[in-house]
C-alpha cells in the first residue's frame, strides 16, 4: 500500500506528459532563448493571406526551438512579406508547439490564453531578421539554410 508523504509528493508540476506536450510556466517561457532552426516561404500561408486581402510579396513559416528546464521546445509560426518589405506574423493560424503553458496553480492554460500568451513571447523577439536573412540566402543561392542565432 502506498501512503503519500511530503516527501514522496510531487512538489513541481511535471513537464511532460504522455500527451508528448511541454509543460512550463509563463515565467521560465520569458527566460527561454530561442534558436533559429529554419525559414521557407509557403504557397498555403500566401494563398491565405491572399485570401484575406493582404497584398502581399511573399509568405511562409519559421521555426525556432530551445532547451527550457532541460528539454527542448519547438515553436513555428506563419509570417508575410508585405508590398513595403515589413515582414509581420500572420495569424490566421496559432503557433504550431510541444508547449503548454501552466497558471499559476501548475494546471494547463485555456488554449486562447496560452495562444495570446505566445504571440506576445514571439513579438516580444527580433525573430523578423532572421527570417529576411533566410529569404535573402533563398534569393541568392536559391536555397534556404537553417539559422544559427539565437533571441537575445
Amino acid at each position: 500500500m502506498f501512503i503519500a508523504t511530503s516527501s514522496n509528493l510531487m512538489t513541481t508540476p511535471q513537464l511532460y506528459s504522455t500527451d508528448y506536450y511541454i509543460r512550463l510556466s509563463r515565467a521560465v517561457l520569458e527566460q527561454t532563448v530561442l534558436s533559429h532552426l529554419f525559414s521557407a516561404p509557403d504557397p498555403a500561408v500566401l494563398a491565405d493571406a491572399s485570401r484575406i486581402g493582404l497584398r502581399t510579396q511573399r509568405a511562409g513559416y519559421t521555426e525556432w526551438s530551445a532547451e527550457a528546464a532541460g528539454v527542448t521546445i519547438s515553436i513555428a509560426w506563419d509570417w508575410v512579406e508585405l508590398a513595403d518589405g515589413d515582414i509581420r506574423l500572420f495569424q490566421a493560424v496559432a503557433p504550431r508547439t510541444n508547449l503548454r503553458l501552466l497558471d499559476s496553480d501548475g494546471y494547463d492554460l485555456p488554449a486562447e490564453e496560452s495562444q495570446q500568451l505566445l504571440w506576445i513571447y514571439i513579438e516580444s523577439h527580433p525573430w523578423r531578421l532572421e527570417v529576411s536573412e533566410a529569404l535573402k540566402l533563398d534569393s541568392q543561392f536559391g536555397m534556404l539554410t537553417p539559422g544559427c542565432s539565437r533571441f537575445n
